[in-house]
């Protein structure tokens, strides 16, 4: 399974661009949904 780094660099924003989520979200659920289909299939 892939390594996922997590930046945990702070921000003051309350609110994404619409438009960024969007992007964020076609690139990233399929990927996520990927590793949690292999997590459920042969564990972690």
């Amino acid at each position: 399974m892939p390594r996922i780094d997590v930046l945990d660099i702070p921000d003051d924003f309350e609110v994404m661009d619409p438009e960024l989520v969007d992007l964020l979200r076609a690139t990233l659920d399929p990927e996520i949904n990927h590793i949690l289909a292999w997590i459920a299939l042969f564990g972690q």
